[in-house]
């Protein structure tokens, strides 16, 4: 049977304070989703539509991986499979997010991105199986995965340096709460956790509610530079 990683136990991953945070984490990913696909089904622009659908779909996925990353250490005969399960949804969370910028904002990369977007689904499936095995399969993701998450960056700084105003305002916000988002993501990795054991565990968590609370409000109320993304670069 795989072991849980030594360094979970020794910190005592999803315990106490930071096991509460990471729950607040998850109920702030389910409502922002809701209110994400809400304001997709009442939006009549084909891009606010699909850039508040997208968005609904990456909190929706990337939730019940999060859900599934701390049911895994609590239940350590199905560590392994529930582990790689959560691969699989927080890849399939930033799809149609890859897909939404390539389509109306940089369409010019041609679905380069999104392309790679799938591969990293298609591999943490892979994990799934059980053939290849896991740090196999964790080196491709941990090597896409920054890919993936660094080019919807980039998308934003693009946006930043391209817009003015308004829009450049919001996607300056957008940018902060996505980084801390990212940021957090990375401090509750194994790798992350080996190098840094005595970082308290409670930050990693606190950080992506404060960078999901800043990201749904800006997106939510705000979704500039997808209403006015034939503007940009202008």
């Amino acid at each position: 049977m795989f072991q849980i990683p030594k360094i979970y136990e020794e910190v005592n991953h999803y315990q106490g304070v930071s096991l509460i945070l990471w729950y607040i984490v998850i109920v702030i990913l389910f409502v922002s989703a809701m209110l994400f696909l809400y304001s997709a089904m009442i939006a009549e622009l084909d891009t606010t539509k699909l850039g508040y659908f997208a968005h609904g779909n990456f909190c929706i996925f990337y939730g019940i991986a999060r859900l599934l990353w701390i049911i895994s250490v609590h239940n350590p005969a199905n560590f392994l499979f529930l582990v790689s399960l959560g691969y699989v949804f927080a890849s399939i969370s930033i799809i149609f997010w890859i897909y939404s910028l390539e389509k109306f904002i940089v369409p010019f990369t041609k679905k380069i991105f999104t392309a790679i977007a799938l591969i990293l689904v298609l591999v943490s499936i892979l994990s799934l199986t059980m053939i290849v095995d896991r740090y196999i399969v964790l080196l491709f993701l941990n090597s896409l995965t920054p890919i993936c998450v660094g080019f919807i960056l980039c998308i934003y700084i693009y946006i930043i340096i391209k817009s003015e105003g308004t829009v450049r305002k919001k996607s300056i916000f957008l940018f902060i709460g996505l980084f801390l988002l990212y940021l957090a993501h990375f401090m509750d990795t194994e790798f992350f956790i080996t190098l840094f054991p005595y970082i308290p565990l409670e930050i990693a968590p606190a950080m992506m509610i404060a960078g999901l609370i800043i990201f749904t409000y800006q997106f939510y109320l705000f979704p500039y530079f997808y209403v006015r993304s034939e503007t940009i670069g202008d």
